[in-house]
């Protein structure tokens, strides 16, 4: 190879690689335009696509006037008795004081108690003088700051009211009402201490009324783990339910004698008790209630219960009474008396561990309908039946077999016995048919077929193959359609830059700059 063609091969090759840097640059700046006018998608996740804003400033305190430590920040006296008034200072002490006896009725309403329009400042109230009242009811209600209370002996001597006196305080841990209150003329106090999610420890009046409507009393304190009752308290009542609903971490009480025998309503009792391991329910009990209505519902600590003679003789609601007992492996319901019951619905709801139950001759699986409402659960591997123990014993039963199916619809008083859980199996020809017992699997198998065939309104609530992640997804619903053109723009112009390229760059690599720039003006 000559000089002249070397010159030519290297002139040759510095056009080529020009031209292929020109070609580089052009398609990046293509990209970088798709990129600018490309809007970014809203993502499921994002709080700006969904519609969420910045929470709105709290206001500012700083150049407010306060009052001085002790300062008064509002006081007042009571029209009942001129000799008895109050004072809420500054540092949050409501002082009740004088002498005389007040007598006024307070509620939730327009006739609230004068120092609740302060409410959010009490944190302390305490009882000075001689002054004594015939009520407290409403006094501190949902004074969410309230931290100690100290009342003078004899303050609540004759006291007849005491419903929602508490409630709705939270941040209340203990209190002592024992000398505070006599209590013998009580009449009502529901809702007492409702809603006192910190109260840990609460001792009552030893003559607190035995007649006095103590519907949610206690309901929702759920951190109140022991209660001494006192000895006459609920023998009375007309109404006790829900009076300890939600008491989570209730893990022991003593029911006095007597305790629940003359109420009405004794529904949710005990529901949400999940330590409450033991209860011992007192002769007489729920012997005169028309429900008793998940009154042992969520229970999950209790191992073994039994119900007293005349359990439920006037009851009519029986739903969900042991249901989501988890625990509990023994249930003694041979006294219950379900005569009169309508509703039994799911009596033994997720009571899985259930394994073994005493069964009386008034005893009922059916609801009002004549249809099986309540079931026995299914015994666990290696058990495969239900063994009516007859003349042998809870390891060794000698009884009738059945499955729990069978046994909850055939059942009828003449069957009273106690039934275990058994190794034997069920003999053949013995119908263990029931529809209510398979309509979950029934149920199963439609959502199945339905998913199957595409039919989206035939759901049961069985989800098939959804698989539950953290990842930000595009939203299932939404306008994406700028996003779609946007990157169909962003194509083109790649595109049109290649076109521009082959036609015009191209041919004009072994010529000078200008000539380039002309040729692409021209395409």
């Amino acid at each position: 190879m000559n000089a002249d063609d070397m010159r030519k091969t290297l002139r040759d090759s510095r056009s080529y690689t020009w031209m292929i840097g020109m070609a580089a640059a052009f398609l990046v700046w293509c990209a970088a335009v798709a990129l600018f006018i490309a809007p970014v998608p809203a993502y499921a996740g994002d709080s700006a696509s969904a519609g969420a804003s910045a929470p709105a400033d709290v206001p500012s305190s700083v150049g407010a006037v306060q009052p001085a430590a002790g300062d008064t920040v509002a006081s007042g006296s009571f029209a009942s008795d001129p000799g008895a008034y109050w004072t809420l200072s500054n540092d949050g002490s409501l002082v009740i004081s004088g002498s005389g006896r007040i007598n006024e009725w307070y509620d939730a309403s327009s006739n609230s108690a004068p120092w609740l329009k302060n409410l959010d400042q009490i944190k302390t109230v305490s009882v000075s003088g001689s002054v004594t009242t015939t009520r407290i009811s409403y006094w501190f209600y949902d004074c969410y700051s309230l931290i100690s209370v100290s009342l003078t002996p004899k303050f609540g001597s004759g006291c007849d009211n005491l419903a929602y006196a508490f409630a709705g305080c939270t941040a209340l841990g203990k209190i002592d009402l024992s000398a505070a209150l006599g209590a013998s003329g009580v009449f009502d106090a529901q809702s007492m201490f409702e809603g006192c999610s910190n109260l840990e420890s609460v001792s009552l009046p030893a003559d607190m009324g035995s007649q006095a409507n103590v519907h949610n009393m206690f309901k929702n304190c759920r951190c109140l783990t022991s209660l001494a009752l006192p000895a006459a308290f609920g023998t009375a009542s007309p109404n006790m339910g829900s009076l300890f609903e939600g008491c989570a971490w209730l893990g022991s009480i003593t029911l006095p004698a007597g305790f629940g025998q003359n109420a009405k309503d004794m529904s949710s009792v005990f529901k949400g008790c999940a330590r409450l391991a033991a209860i011992d329910l007192p002769d007489g009990f729920a012997g005169k209630a028309t429900s008793v209505a998940r009154m042992f519902e969520g229970c999950t600590s209790v191992q073994s219960l039994r119900v007293p003679s005349n359990f439920g003789q006037a009851a009519t609601d029986f739903s969900n009474l042991f249901s989501e007992d988890s625990a509990l492996h023994s249930l003694d319901v041979s006294r219950i008396d379900m005569r009169k019951a309508q509703d039994v619905s799911d009596m033994l709801k997720n009571c899985l561990a259930l394994s073994q139950i005493n069964l009386g001759q008034s005893f009922t699986f059916r609801g009002v309908d004549g249809d099986v409402a309540t079931f026995l659960p299914d015994p666990m591997p290696t058990y495969v039946s239900w063994q009516a123990v007859w003349h042998g014993t809870t390891v060794m039963p000698l009884g009738k077999i059945w499955t729990a199916a069978g046994l909850s619809a055939g059942y009828k008083g003449d069957m009273a016995d106690l039934y275990v859980w058994s190794r034997s199996p069920v003999p053949s020809g013995v119908d263990t048919s029931n529809a209510g017992e398979n309509a979950g699997a029934d149920n199963a198998g439609s959502a199945i077929a339905a998913a199957a065939s595409g039919d989206a309104s035939a759901e049961s609530g069985l989800s098939i193959g959804v698989v539950s992640s953290s990842r930000r997804t595009l939203p299932a619903t939404g306008d994406t359609t700028g996003f779609a053109a946007s990157c169909c723009l962003a194509a083109m112009l790649v595109l049109a830059g290649s076109v521009v390229f082959a036609k015009c760059v191209a041919p004009m690599r072994s010529k000078g700059l200008r000539s380039v720039l002309r040729s692409i003006m021209n395409c």
